[in-house]
């Protein structure tokens, strides 16, 4: 069983100074599962698409390559890794088709992603010329998982430059981890909380690293001499870190 760690980095501020499992559910069209984790052993998945409305729904499924930049923005490539078929499929009002999935490379010592989307098409049987309609778009995240998963992350040192705190997330296992919190707090001389923040995070893919960033309030800052970050993630081992001070909160 995975283990809940908190990795934690602070930076002294100042001293002596005074300056956020089962289904997917988009408009009529239902997804499950949520997400395909393929391993070496099971290759295969089979994902099922439901209509839930009432006119027939032309869908098309696409495969990406998934990779992310230093800021959770996704980065989408053409690929052929990951093979499915139908490609083109109707669905009836209230009824169910299968799209089938399977990895076409290799597997290797460090998990491999993915996008599968399931899009509609415009127009179709029964379909209204003056009507308008917004057309939906899903994303199920495809894992090739590697044969020994090993989570592992480090939280770099905090810095401070005026009211401006940063620091990094990275990952240093061979699979995706996913933050359960992200939060900051900034505190005074006494060690009391003079604010606290809690940021919003997503997937940081086996490699890769997320750069936070976040404002310290005007209202109390000119008080805080230390500022710490907080990151939960399920991993076996994480220690915490700290740096000495690299600037001053100041309003």
């Amino acid at each position: 069983m995975a283990l809940r760690r908190l990795l934690v980095a602070a930076v002294a501020v100042g001293l002596g100074t005074a300056p956020a499992p089962g289904r997917v559910l988009a408009q009529a069209l239902q997804i499950t599962p949520i997400q395909l984790e393929l391993t070496p052993k099971a290759k295969n998945a089979v994902v099922t698409v439901q209509n839930l409305g009432t006119e027939p729904m032309r869908l098309q499924v696409s495969a990406f390559g998934w990779d992310q930049g230093p800021r959770g923005d996704m980065k989408l490539s053409r690929t052929k890794d990951v093979t499915f078929f139908p490609g083109l499929l109707t669905v009836g009002p209230g009824q169910r088709r299968n799209v089938r999935v399977a990895a076409a490379t290799s597997f290797g010592d460090v998990e491999k992603t993915y996008r599968l989307f399931v899009e509609q098409l415009p127009g179709g049987p029964g379909a209204a010329g003056a009507s308008v309609r917004v057309l939906t778009r899903v994303g199920i995240p495809v894992y090739l998982e590697p044969p020994r998963p090993a989570r592992g992350a480090e939280l770099s040192p905090v810095t401070v430059e005026g009211r401006k705190i940063s620091f990094v997330l990275r990952n240093s296992g061979n699979v995706r981890i996913r933050p359960e919190l992200v939060k900051v707090v900034g505190r005074d001389q006494g060690g009391q909380d003079v604010f606290e923040q809690q940021l919003s995070a997503w997937y940081v893919l086996a490699g890769g690293e997320r750069v936070f960033e976040t404002e310290a309030p005007r209202d109390g800052c000119a008080r805080v001499r230390s500022v710490t970050a907080e990151v939960q993630v399920e991993a076996a081992a994480i220690e915490p870190r700290v740096a000495p001070a690299d600037g001053a909160c100041g309003p």
